[in-house]
């Protein structure tokens, strides 16, 4: 475990490479148009995460450690994202979607400025899915500048939030050791890197996983409207940026609050009804929840799962032809998609530079596995209450994301999006596998009674 004196003379290096490095590169191969707005966003992004970083919730011991990581995380994926932007490399190899995500905010920033129509079809059809994420991306480039540079920084800033929010969930459900593990594995781990510096909503989606669920979390022991009200804006906002996650989440939070029972069973069942009251007037009055709901359809999961085994990446897809509307079929389809979810793409199945830079995660990450069943069979076993109501959002999740995937390349960018909850998991066995192995080896202290000897 790194000190907090080893973090922060790395972030201070850290700090000088990226002060060369950036302008370095941004107006060498780059336009002051591109580089000068990224510039003033980035200390915005910066003064964000240092206020975040200064809550009181946060344990006073681990602050400051908690905030170099952080900054670390920040600027790793800084680095990261002007790498690929002017690299050789095609900057949209690692997620075509980019190039949708770059350029259409750019009609809502030109119908803000007065000079074209509202570009209406960004409401309408697939496009009206993803609205809340072309809302967010025009607001950037209204406020910053056209520099597609800049939402690149603000994706940096929410991998640096996860890594705070890895340390919460660590420490609460398990304790200090873990949380410290967790936020440490999160800062390193190559997809939450990658996925970050690009222009992507996959680490928005992360982030608003772990909000949700921290907050479930601290509403099942403790009533709090703070909690309630971040709780309930940030579903809103999945309905906006991707809605069948909405309903996701939504039977998540109310499996957690029911079936992962507390020390007040009355405050669950309460909070239970609560909010589903409050989702049933959302639903009514204004249609939140409405577009998720069209998902909750075998036969739509079914032609989606065909469509992306056939369109992305050709030789990548897998079972995409299959009945999930046949219940037969559905059962023995799930044991074998969530071992493409959890362990794709396979060492003897990589074709391509995209799968072979995932090698060295993968093998990692199979490494887990072991530490992750550990304390997935511990909690299942013991029924501890803070393990299930953790374990529940990781089930519930990764099974969903199971039915929708029938491409390495999506499965791979799902699991990313629920990585830091089994990353939780990991460090709790990993600390218990380490404890019992110092146990083993701690030399036995042998003590010997003098004893009398008669005359």
């Amino acid at each position: 475990m790194l000190s907090t004196r080893t973090l922060q003379a790395f972030l201070h290096v850290l700090v000088l490479f990226a002060m060369a490095f950036i302008p370095g590169v941004g107006l060498t191969f780059g336009t002051p148009d591109e580089i000068f707005p990224a510039l003033m966003a980035l200390p915005v992004c910066m003064i964000f995460l240092w206020l975040f970083l200064r809550s009181r919730s946060l344990p006073v011991e681990d602050r400051k450690w908690l905030f170099y990581l952080s900054f670390i995380a920040l600027f790793i994926r800084v680095l990261i994202a002007f790498a690929i932007f002017y690299g050789p490399i095609d900057r949209d190899l690692f997620g075509e979607d980019q190039s949708g995500y770059d350029h259409m905010p750019f009609f809502l920033v030109r119908y803000w400025q007065g000079i074209s129509p509202k570009p209406t079809f960004l409401f309408e059809g697939r496009s009206a899915d993803r609205i809340g994420y072309y809302l967010f991306l025009a607001l950037q480039y209204y406020i910053f500048g056209p520099s597609l540079l800049v939402p690149r920084m603000f994706n940096c800033l929410a991998g640096a939030l996860t890594i705070v929010y890895a340390y919460r969930l660590g420490l609460h459900v398990f304790g200090r050791m873990e949380g410290r593990i967790t936020a440490m594995w999160a800062t390193f781990f190559p997809s939450l890197v990658l996925w970050s510096a690009l222009n992507l909503r996959d680490i928005w989606l992360t982030l608003s996983i772990l909000v949700i669920v921290w907050h479930t979390l601290l509403l099942r022991e403790r009533l709090s409207m703070a909690s309630f009200t971040t709780l309930l804006g940030v579903m809103i906002w999945l309905q906006y940026v991707r809605p069948y996650l909405l309903v996701v989440m939504a039977v998540t939070v109310l499996s957690v609050f029911v079936l992962s029972y507390s020390k007040n069973l009355e405050r669950g069942l309460f909070l239970g009804v609560g909010f589903s009251v409050l989702l049933f007037l959302l639903y009514y009055q204004f249609d939140i929840g409405k577009q998720g709901l069209e998902f909750v359809d075998l036969e739509k999961i079914e032609k989606f799962r065909q469509g992306i085994a056939s369109v992305y990446s050709g030789k990548s897809g897998y079972y995409g032809d299959i009945d999930l509307s046949n219940p037969l079929v559905l059962i023995t389809f799930i044991p074998i998609g969530l071992i493409y979810f959890l362990f794709s793409p396979f060492p003897w199945e990589i074709r391509g530079f995209r799968q072979v830079i995932t090698l060295p995660e993968m093998l990692a990450w199979y490494l887990t596995i072991p530490f992750i069943w550990r304390i997935v069979k511990q909690a299942l076993k013991e029924g501890a209450r803070k393990n299930l109501a953790l374990l529940l959002p990781l089930i519930i999740i990764s099974f969903v994301y199971t039915l929708g995937s029938a491409n390495i390349g999506l499965a791979y960018r799902y699991r990313s999006q629920v990585i830091i909850l089994y990353l939780v998991f990991t460090a709790a066995g990993y600390v218990q596998w380490r404890l019992r192995r110092y146990k083993r080896r701690r030399p036995v202290m042998r003590f010997t009674l003098p004893i009398k000897r008669s005359a």
